[in-house]
């Protein structure tokens, strides 16, 4: 009887391997918010890069950053487009905060880092502007799905 006992015993031990094992399936991916800097604008180009100066705690930095795609406005009405923002009449000096990703790049053997702009935010405009104060400003474009073949 003991001999079966055991016997038992290590078939419940090696079936609940077993089940456990099909189990490894990791929960899905809890969202998380892109990191985000908050600066003073120092300047634009024709590339799409934005730079800017900040300060976290006592120590100052510069962000390099480059938009993902154009940033557009949001439309007022559904039935009109949104208007696309040129960088290069943000007025300097004026407070903003951009949503980024950091992206690996390698080329020619070579990796760096790129900080991809998605989105941008006018916290203080320096001067005279028509850009909207406080909004988040998309500067990305979703991926298109393949069309079925």
């Amino acid at each position: 009887m003991n001999l079966r006992l055991s016997w038992v015993q290590a078939a419940l031990m090696l079936s609940a391997v077993f089940m456990t094992q099909g189990q490894t399936k990791t929960e899905p991916t809890r969202s998380r918010r892109a990191p985000q800097v908050t600066g003073e604008l120092i300047g634009t180009d024709d590339a799409g890069h934005i730079i800017l100066a900040y300060k976290s705690g006592s120590a100052a930095g510069t962000f390099i950053g480059r938009i993902h795609s154009t940033c557009m406005i949001p439309a007022n009405t559904e039935s009109s487009d949104g208007v696309p923002v040129d960088l290069s009449m943000i007025p300097k000096r004026s407070e903003m905060t951009v949503v980024y990703v950091r992206r690996l790049q390698q080329k020619n053997g070579i990796s760096r880092t790129q900080n991809t702009i998605l989105a941008v935010r006018f916290d203080r405009l320096n001067g005279p502007s028509n850009f909207p104060s406080g909004q988040m400003i998309p500067c990305f474009k979703p991926a298109q799905n393949p069309a079925p073949k």
